[in-house]
């Protein structure tokens, strides 16, 4: 079944600094050994649609070519070279029957002493809204725009008209003026059978 995605997390200068694949919300979760963007700009699908194996190829594909901290071959901070990765167990992992050295665990434990995420202020979150604010996004790893086209975006407006009042949604004058007809067609029938009864 083809519902899995691959996806990257990007820095403010538009490179990635971890790639991964799943299902659903997974790229929004918050369960990752390495922390999310703060501008939720920062966290591009690459490619949807795909199947798990798809998924996992191109996911082993990109970390392969942008290398990964810990091994010093790139600027990933992913700790597997993808596919079935950290799920790997027994002798199909890498570190089966090994053990780091002292100097490894020292660069492991400043690496991750350093993606503690503590509570912004109320100054740090507005800085960023200024600091964000007619920035352009980063290029899609994809190569894909950023935004839709005109076009794009007629067809969206076009296959919500008529749908559910949610959160945000305008109604047409036209939506608007069906609705008050109905309303009132709706009361003069009951004020119609209302009439009959006391009659």
């Amino acid at each position: 079944m083809k519902k899995y995605y691959t996806y990257a997390y990007l820095r403010e200068d538009g490179t990635p600094y971890y790639i991964g694949k799943g299902t659903s919300k997974r790229a929004w979760s918050k369960k990752h050994r390495v922390h999310l963007p703060n501008d939720p700009n920062n966290i591009q699908i690459i490619q949807q649609d795909l199947t798990d194996e798809e998924a996992k190829r191109l996911e082993t594909e990109l970390i392969t070519k942008y290398g990964r901290k810990d091994l010093g071959t790139g600027i990933l901070h992913n700790q597997t070279n993808g596919g079935d990765g950290a799920n790997l167990r027994g002798n199909k992992n890498g570190m089966y029957g090994k053990q780091h050295t002292l100097e490894a665990r020292d660069k492991i434990k400043q690496a991750r002493s350093k993606q503690i995420m503590l509570p912004r202020t109320d100054e740090q979150r507005q800085a960023q809204s200024l600091r964000l604010k007619g920035r352009d996004r980063p290029p899609r790893l994809d190569g894909l725009p950023n935004h839709h086209t005109p076009e794009t975006k007629a067809k969206i407006s076009s296959a919500h008209l008529g749908k559910s009042k949610k959160k945000g949604y305008v109604q047409s004058a036209e939506q608007k003026q069906k609705k008050l007809e109905s309303f009132r067609r709706t009361m003069a029938l009951k004020k119609l059978s209302s009439d009959q009864v006391k009659d």
